[in-house]
């Protein structure tokens, strides 16, 4: 990972040369800024709000995440539960995941001192409870007490407030109705314990749903469940999975696939206990209106997005029809009907004193959604049925839905759940925040003010990301938190604007995440949450029932100039003609997962990056593939680029190995090393003849650089946890190799145009990766010509990139921003010239060969006859494998 709020810390061969500065790193507290995710929605004082953060440390600073303590303003010592992600190679913490509850002045914001040593427990410590009995579980927070069993739809078999119960656990729990209209029992069968702190516990539960009386729907249930101290206040999050895989016949991914599974309504509902008394109804809408009385029955349905374009192509289901009908949302209840345009909904219910609220933040944003009230109890639509349409899960697609509970007084805020539309970030201020500076040391500063400038535009000015959002509408439960691809749309004509989605192409997700970490400003925070959310839902391929080359697999962005038609985020549709675009190792980016999971604690997100790891294994393990009786050794897609033969240094092994490093950081698993050892020597060579592989065709070789840079993370990664080894010295002789011939021969890209199909901004755009490959390689060379060399090509293709787009009126455009925001996090952070070197095997290996040829090869030597051998080469390039 790249740009960390932590120092950059050395090789072992360049620790002690910078240990005075370590030290002094150490002795200072980190200082956390707290402050509301949107600062216009929270500026209100909140007390005691649970919030969930995580933080890097410097190497040294603290092995022990008992030792961590947080102090407030004034000396107030707050509660902290903290545990460790990621440790340093000498076993310090890297990064820290920390829980405690803030208190806010009336703007909202707050700050507070991170130290390491002896901690000072608060005068009085909340704490909770998790125990056992059979198969029930009872968090006691305290406050109050919650009764989990996995049995039937309701996960609750009782909420107290001390000795009152507040829920009819019969009448709560969650309700799925099938396409048909009828309904589906939910069955949870399996409850897990995943985090069990002082101040926060989290529980999992599994389950499934069948038809009534019927068979099994593909349907995967899992909610997750956030219980804290001192409060009464859930976290809820409900994930629908469709584990099947799609058929996407001759290539095309299309809605309305054998593989999808339709469903009329999802609800999760909570009801009081029953009394002859009707509960008293209070309900804001939005964030513009007070919490006020209302009666039951009410409806609050959020049909579309209620911006300028709720009507856009992007929403087109199965059959090309766009199923919503008005504007924004509508709000019903006795003897009065009303109409806004984005609801962020909290409900409260109050009988007798027994009460609760709920909140579902990113409300409109995902719809269609809705929010009903009646016999005293609140649905929450996930899924809902006043949708005139069917809600269709594609084979391998899943949809995570997030609210928050509260059950008696909210002690946040004066109004229950106010802080929830709103919650606290936190971000580390001061030196750690920016390790190095945005270019590298020989650019002029004229160059790094542009490339900020440019960079900004991702959340400042008309050209914003969250502009762009309106203009393809990329909102709804699908689209929410991906990229409008406008670069994709450029000299279109047609009757409507051509769709086009991201689908984090050169992984945005870690771009929002390393300016968060730089500057603390909650808008990057906000992109890359919402991305994080889309990319591990919708862009993955959740299914174990297609080809091991897709399963699990990345779904691609968009066909480039081509409408998304209703193929939606699976790329390729049967409208455009242009079959293909399922899961490749070309688009398998996992640094954003990672840093997000870093950043928020997020298992999803880590599950995320450990689930394409092992995509990059099955995809390359020929034992999987039906011919393993002739062929079971490597099939080469983790590998191939551009065409299925080439095996060079190029994307496709480039993300293999960035996602193999990142897997391995994660879990300390060595498949993902030794893979990655397996792939850098298939692939690269310190002896290569780099005229033979036609590294100057821009068209077909251009993305060398990528697995360059994917090479010099895995050096430093290597060099972190000690393990500079031959495989090391093969791997930086290679980075040499190939930078010394960048620097006798690269030129910009654009400077042979007459070789580019579309010679547009991108091409400029691309060529910062080339400064960022100088770059790692002047932190490996130990000559000091050869080192000064790499450095002022380092200069001369960044202040080229970033010159030569801000001249362009494009530059705006999402693809040269999101290559910009890239280079920040790939570029070195370590300088290993010191490290010793060793002599390396100098024998060239011979090339790989491609599976489809190694099979039809050996069918020929046992004997297949030809027309069998015609159709295992038709099914090789058709199908991968």
């Amino acid at each position: 990972m790249r740009a960390i709020p932590a120092i950059a810390v050395p090789s072992s061969a360049r620790r002690t040369e910078r240990s005075g500065e370590l030290n002094k790193a150490a002795a200072q507290a980190a200082v956390i800024t707290l402050a509301p995710v949107h600062a216009a929605d929270g500026a209100f004082a909140r007390c005691s709000e649970p919030i969930t953060f995580g933080v890097s440390l410097p190497r040294g600073w603290c092995h022990a995440a008992e030792d961590l303590a947080l102090t407030q303003a004034g000396g107030r010592v707050m509660p902290i539960q903290a545990r460790t992600l990621d440790r340093w190679s000498d076993g310090s913490i890297r990064w820290a995941l920390v829980d405690t509850f803030a208190r806010t002045d009336a703007s909202g914001t707050a700050s507070c001192h991170l130290t390491a040593g002896n901690r000072q427990a608060p005068a009085a410590s909340p704490r909770i409870s998790v125990t056992t009995t059979g198969n029930r579980l009872v968090v006691d927070t305290g406050i109050a007490r919650f009764g989990l069993r996995p049995s039937g739809p309701s996960l609750f078999d009782g909420v107290w407030l001390g000795a009152d119960p507040i829920i009819d656990a019969d009448r709560t729990g969650l309700e799925i109705t099938g396409a048909d209209g009828h309904p589906c029992d939910v069955t949870f069968e399996e409850l897990s314990v995943v985090e069990s702190g002082p101040l926060r516990a989290e529980i999992i539960a599994r389950g499934n749903a069948a038809r009534r009386g019927g068979r099994q729907l593909p349907l995967a249930v899992k909610v997750r469940l956030q219980f804290f101290a001192e409060s009464a206040i859930v976290r809820a999050s409900v994930g629908l999975t469709n584990p099947n895989a799609a058929r996407h016949p001759q290539g095309f991914w299309d809605l309305g696939d054998r593989g999808s599974l339709f469903l009329k309504d999802v609800r999760f509902t909570l009801a009081l206990r029953p009394a002859e008394k009707p509960a008293d109804l209070r309900c804001s809408p939005d964030v513009n209106q007070p919490l006020e009385p209302m009666r039951q029955p009410l409806e609050l349905f959020q049909e579309s997005s209620g911006g300028p374009n709720w009507a856009s192509p992007a929403h087109r289901n199965r059959h090309g029809v766009v199923p919503v009908c008005f504007p924004g949302y509508r709000l019903v209840f006795p003897s009065a009907y009303r109409t806004g345009s984005r609801a962020t909904p909290i409900v409260s219910l109050e009988r007798d004193g027994a009460r609760f609220a709920v909140a579902v933040p990113s409300f409109w944003q995902n719809f269609p959604k809705a929010i009903a009230v009646a016999d005293d109890r609140v649905a929450i639509e996930l899924f809902p049925g006043q949708h005139r349409d069917v809600h269709e899960l594609q084979g391998g697609e899943q949809k995570t839905h997030d609210f928050v509970m509260v059950f008696g007084d909210d002690r946040v805020t004066a109004d229950p759940l106010a802080w929830a539309r709103a919650p606290l970030v936190a971000s580390v201020d001061g030196p750690r925040r920016a390790p190095h500076s945005s270019g590298p040391a020989s650019a002029s500063e004229g160059t790094v003010g542009q490339y900020e400038k440019i960079v900004r535009g991702a959340i400042d000015g008309e050209q914003c990301f969250e502009r762009k959002r309106e203009v393809a509408d990329e909102y709804g439960w699908r689209h929410f938190g991906d990229l409008y691809a406008d670069h994709e749309a450029v000299g279109h004509q047609g009757p409507e604007r051509l769709i086009s989605h991201y689908n984090n192409q050169y992984d945005a997700l870690a771009g929002f995440a390393t300016q968060y970490v730089r500057t603390g400003d909650r808008r990057w925070w906000s992109l890359m949450d919402d991305l994080a959310a889309h990319v591990v839902d919708v862009d993955l391929y959740h299914t174990d029932g297609d080809r091991p080359a897709y399963n699990h697999g990345y779904f691609w962005h968009t066909n480039h100039y081509v409408d998304a038609g209703i193929a939606t985020h699976r790329a390729y549709s049967r409208e455009s003609g242009l079959p293909g675009g399922g899961p490749s190792a070309e688009h398998n980016y996992t640094t954003g997962l990672m840093m997000h999971h870093f950043l928020t604690g997020s298992t999803a997100s880590r599950d995320a990056v450990i689930e394409l790891g092992d995509w990059v294994l099955a995809m390359d393990d020929g034992a999987r593939t039906p011919f393993r009786w002739l062929d079971a050794g490597p099939t080469g897609l983790a590998s191939a680029t551009y065409s299925p033969d080439f095996h060079g240094p190029g994307r496709g092994a480039g993300n293999s190995l960035n996602a193999l490093v990142d897997a391995h950081r994660l879990t300390d698993d060595m498949k993902y090393l030794r893979k990655a050892e397996e792939l850098v020597g298939r692939c690269i060579h310190p002896r290569q003849d780099l005229e033979a592989i036609g590294l100057r065709d821009p068209e077909s070789r251009w993305s060398y650089t990528v697995f360059l840079q994917a090479l010099g993370k895995y050096l430093e990664h290597r060099s972190e946890r000690d393990l500079v080894d031959e495989q090391y010295q093969l791997a930086r002789e290679s980075l040499l190799h190939y930078a010394g011939w960048m620097a006798a021969h690269e030129t910009p890209n654009l400077d042979r145009s007459g070789r580019l199909e579309f010679p547009t901004e991108t091409w400029a755009a691309q060529d910062i990766r080339k400064a960022a490959v100088f770059e790692y390689a002047a932190g490996h060379a130990s000559d000091p010509m050869t080192r000064a060399t790499f450095l002022e090509r380092a200069a001369f293709f960044f202040d080229y990139s970033v010159m030569t787009l801000a001249a362009k009126p494009t530059h705006t455009l999402t693809r040269p921003i999101v290559l910009l925001l890239a280079y920040a996090f790939q570029r070195p952070t370590l300088d290993l010239s010191l490290v010793a070197g060793m002599s390396v095997d100098s024998r060239v290996p011979a090339g790989f060969v491609a599976y489809k040829r190694r099979v039809i090869r050996n069918m020929a030597a046992v004997g297949g006859l030809a027309a069998l051998l015609s159709l295992v080469s038709a099914f090789a390039f058709l199908h991968p494998w």
